[in-house]
């Protein structure tokens, strides 16, 4: 009897250090879970704020990795470009890896667009950030006239850049060579909206001709090209710095000429468009041109949507400016940009942008 109370008791004490073996370990469970919880919380804040940051939203993003840093912001910015097999294409580009390289908190990215025209209403209307127009577009969108009678575009810039010539080019072969001769023929005028399609209808109007009398098709400069090839048009309108990208690969395989325009309808145009003015290119700049031609020109505006911070607007102009010689790389265009002249926009500088040509003595 003594023997069994024995062996009972001797049970009930195993259980009673089993049963607080249990609890303590529990407890310690407990401990430990809590601690990788919220060592768990802590990375996963990081991770979304990591993520966030690579999303480069517009508003800023948090960067670190929760300890209470305040947050690195990146600002997103959009240059609108032109066509493909243009030179505002790689000249956008250019620009856009310069600001990314240089410019702290701030990331561009490039917009395809049909050209000056459609440039000038989307920053005019703040839908994007910059983007490249002619002189005589950036006139006209700020005051509502031409093109853009009646609209109500904002326009300011951050400075000027490269001429751009507008090139009336046809296959050697096909022995167009003057103005006259392009009556009756099938003509491309770049894409809708673009600079082409606009100085087409204002050549034709200084001619003194009917957009009737031509027989034009939209097509981007590239494919434009490819069908002179193919002998599907027999002329392509081209608004774009020389040498234009597109022109120059036609050439390549077939010669090239730009038509020449007479004085009398030079004369009519630049009065009627006073932002244009007329620069000699020189024999050998194509495949074909073999003697020197007269060409029209308008020095390219580098606009911006009004508002644009002006330390932003600042560190863009700065960076652009100071590293032209990257620029070129890009596209030879970029060669013709004079830092003299690139204060004298036809559109208000942002105030960055004046700050900075102040800075460097452009404007006293």
């Amino acid at each position: 009897m003594l023997k069994s109370r024995w062996v009972k008791g001797i049970i009930v004490l195993i259980l009673m250090v089993a049963l607080a073996a249990c609890g303590s370990g529990q407890t310690g469970s407990s401990s430990n879970s809590s601690g990788g919880t919220s060592s768990n919380s802590t990375a996963g804040a990081g991770s979304s704020s990591n993520s966030n940051t690579g999303s480069g939203s517009g508003s800023g993003s948090s960067s670190g990795s929760g300890s209470g840093s305040s947050p690195a912001k990146v600002v997103n910015l959009v240059i609108a470009s032109g066509p493909t097999g243009g030179a505002f294409y790689p000249i956008a580009g250019g620009i856009a890896q310069i600001v990314n390289d240089h410019v702290e908190g701030v990331k561009m990215d490039v917009q395809v667009t049909g050209g000056g025209v459609e440039n000038t209403r989307v920053v005019g209307t703040g839908q994007v950030d910059l983007g490249f127009f002619s002189a005589r577009q950036g006139i006209e969108g700020m005051e509502g006239t031409g093109t853009f009678e009646g609209e109500d575009l904002k326009l300011e810039a951050l400075g000027t850049l490269h001429s751009t010539g507008y090139q009336v080019v046809a296959l050697k072969k096909s022995n167009i060579k003057t103005l006259e001769d392009i009556k009756g023929k099938k003509i491309a005028i770049g894409e809708p909206g673009g600079g082409a399609e606009t100085f087409f209808a204002a050549l034709i109007e200084a001619a003194g001709w009917n957009a009737n009398e031509f027989n034009t098709v939209y097509l981007p400069y590239d494919q434009a090209a490819d069908q002179m090839k193919d002998g599907l048009i027999d002329v392509m309108i081209v608004v774009g710095g020389m040498p234009t990208a597109s022109v120059e690969s036609l050439a390549t395989t077939h010669e090239v000429t730009l038509v020449s325009i007479p004085s009398n309808v030079v004369s009519a145009y630049i009065q009627k468009t006073p932002s244009t003015s007329v620069e000699r290119v020189e024999a050998g700049i194509y495949k074909g041109v073999d003697e020197p031609v007269d060409v029209f020109v308008e020095r390219i505006q580098l606009g911006s949507r009004a508002g644009l911070d002006p330390d932003i607007a600042y560190n863009i102009t700065k960076a652009l400016y100071s590293n032209l010689d990257v620029l070129a790389t890009y596209h030879s265009v970029a060669k013709g940009i004079k830092i003299e002249y690139a204060h004298e926009a036809v559109v208000p500088l942002n105030e960055g942008a004046k700050k900075y040509f102040q800075e460097i003595g452009n404007i006293k």
